[in-house]
């Protein structure tokens, strides 16, 4: 079975980065979603094209998974390290910064009943690739073989909390704060936000 889908080779020539292009090919980023040959389909890969942009010009390892509008989400290379997303802005002409985690991953409290779907919330918009990609290869590059989550507040202020963080809600809430401390009121609104939806996440 083939594990790659066909590009249309006019949107293949705008890029070099062969890593990119077999990225981008996975048939798992094309599940439920439009050919890729397609008028639908190409409009898919027009739309996404920041993101495209930023992931050939990382030094750092990168993967991708569809989010729920149907665009690529810009993650860590390794499945133990989550948190931390990037996306083509919805707001203006550039690219968003997200929380995107799966919650069910950072957990073994038996009373939450976390389903095992992925968090997305935006966080920021900016149309300075220089300053997303610096972001970037920050934080993609922080994982040393343990289970991370980089949670960002906006560009600048990211909180690094360790193995099944979401049970220890008086430790992580103090990182946390911790990241925003003296920060804008957006962003201790952000930190705010999260640690209410990790307090109460999966318990019914």
């Amino acid at each position: 079975m083939n594990d790659k889908v066909t590009l249309p080779k006019s949107w293949q020539n705008k890029f070099k980065s062969e890593k990119l292009k077999d990225a981008i090919a996975d048939i798992g980023m094309w599940f439920q979603a439009p050919d890729p040959m397609s008028v639908e389909g190409r409009a898919r890969l027009k739309r996404n094209e920041a993101i495209f942009l930023l992931a050939e010009s990382l030094s750092v390892d990168y993967a991708f998974e569809p989010n729920e509008n149907g665009d690529f989400e810009l993650i860590p290379a390794s499945v133990e390290h989550q948190g931390i997303g990037f996306s083509v802005s919805s707001v203006l002409e550039g690219v968003e910064l997200d929380v995107y985690f799966f919650p069910c991953d950072y957990s073994e409290d038996s009373r939450r009943k976390l389903p095992p779907y992925s968090v997305r919330v935006p966080v920021a918009s900016t149309a300075n690739i220089e300053c997303v990609k610096e972001c970037v290869e920050q934080y993609f590059s922080m994982y040393k073989d343990k289970r991370i989550a980089s949670i960002p507040f906006s560009f600048s202020r990211v909180a690094t909390l360790e193995g099944n963080f979401i049970d220890d809600f008086a430790k992580t809430r103090k990182i946390c704060k911790d990241a925003v401390a003296g920060g804008e009121e957006y962003e201790i609104e952000n930190c705010k936000r999260f640690l209410e939806f990790i307090k109460s996440a999966g318990i019914v």
